[in-house]
């Protein structure tokens, strides 16, 4: 990440990062209140029940506007930090305009790449500034029947194959554990139980499978 964002906040802290899935929509403010920090992402503010709750830190994509009045107006009321990936297509020009405005945004590129979206990189941020716990929500894949949290009716991507979405977050789950070097009880899916949920059990295999492994 770039280094005008001091992340030392986050050393020993709870951090839940939150995806579009529909798994998101059993968040209340019960579950809320077990993390220090909230991540998310893209059109999170769209969602009823996020749109009112603080979110720090949130990182966007490419198919959001930075001209969007519901995000600005999110953005002046909560003050979230904001970050940009390095490798998205958006113009530097348009960032270095939003900066001017908005002083609190950074760009970041992780090691981590695949399809499974920005909660994974939120994830990753979290991790590599030594957070203690790094959970997520609103990971969940495609079904037939899967809604989305942040876009009423907007559909799957184009490349969606479920089961080249689950090797996606088996080899994710590995990465953490082997490459980030969290320890197996610093990471969930918290909407894994959702019966949308494509994922059910791949974070519980990795860790089973690294505990073996270290024994």
């Amino acid at each position: 990440t770039t280094k005008n964002i001091d992340f030392s906040f986050l050393k020993n802290k709870k951090v839940l990062s939150i995806g579009a899935g529909p798994s998101t929509e059993a968040l209340n403010d019960k579950t809320l209140d077990n993390y220090d920090y909230l991540f998310s992402c893209n059109h999170f503010y769209r969602n009823k029940f996020l749109s009112n709750k603080k979110i720090d830190l949130v990182l966007l994509g490419d198919e959001v506007s930075l001209l969007d009045k519901e995000l600005n107006s999110y953005l002046e009321k909560y003050q979230p930090i904001v970050g940009f990936e390095h490798s998205s297509k958006r113009k530097m020009s348009e960032i270095i305009s939003f900066k001017q405005r908005y002083k609190k945004c950074f760009i970041y590129l992780t090691r981590y790449f695949s399809r499974l979206g920005y909660v994974p990189r939120a994830m990753i941020i979290a991790a590599s500034n030594n957070a203690s716990l790094v959970d997520c929500v609103g990971v969940d894949g495609f079904t037939s029947q899967t809604t989305h949290s942040f876009e009423e009716g907007k559909n799957p991507p184009s490349f969606n194959d479920a089961e080249k979405f689950k090797a996606q977050m088996t080899v994710f789950g590995d990465y953490l554990l082997k490459g980030i070097n969290l320890s197996p009880q610093s990471f969930n899916n918290i909407g894994e139980d959702n019966k949308k949920n494509i994922y059910r059990g791949i974070f519980s295999a990795c860790k089973e499978r690294y505990c073996n492994e270290e024994s």
